[in-house]
């Protein structure tokens, strides 16, 4: 989630985050952004995985936690708690994790609690950017949170192969 403050005019307050599927695993994407932060110290993190929280404290990036219900296995706050203080929020931008992408475009997650925190934060975003690898391409789960003909899709460089099995109609950025 991305957050920009309406005061003062000309400095807004940006913030980067939600980005919990990936952030247990890896949390690149907090030392990726360093450059961006450095560029521009007003970013902001608010997000809510505890492993994102904690490399973004550990780098000493500014950050907002937000609350609710603790998932064990993801360490992601999810439940009403979390929805409230995610609607009480405008985002410039937001990114979120899919843990599938399916051929007609859906992309999903295994937790219906998750995806309505998904759900959440895009809807507060200007801008939608939803994370994932070449190895969510074709798979299916539980709830589906978005389509991918609404969302700039970010993935790894993908082969040719991996392409097709695309939605027609994606708007798709290949990281190098």
């Amino acid at each position: 989630m991305v957050r920009k403050k309406k005061f003062p005019k000309g400095k807004p307050m940006l913030g980067v985050g939600a980005l919990n599927d990936l952030a247990p695993k890896n949390n690149n994407f907090v030392i990726g952004i360093r450059s961006l932060i450095d560029a521009n110290p007003e970013v902001k993190i608010v997000t809510n995985g505890v492993e994102t929280a904690l490399c973004s404290l550990n780098h000493g990036i500014n950050m907002i936690m937000i609350g609710g219900r603790v998932k064990d296995d993801t360490h992601v706050a999810i439940g009403q708690t979390a929805l409230t203080q995610i609607k009480a929020m405008n985002f410039s931008a937001s990114f979120v994790g899919a843990n599938g992408i399916e051929k007609n475009g859906n992309l999903t997650t295994p937790d219906p609690e998750e995806a309505a925190v998904k759900m959440a934060e895009m809807k507060q975003a200007q801008k939608v950017f939803v994370l994932a690898d070449a190895s969510k391409i074709g798979k299916r789960n539980f709830a589906v949170f978005a389509n991918a003909k609404d969302v700039t899709v970010v993935t790894n460089l993908l082969k040719s192969s991996q392409k097709k099995a695309l939605p027609a109609k994606i708007n798709l950025e290949e990281a190098k």
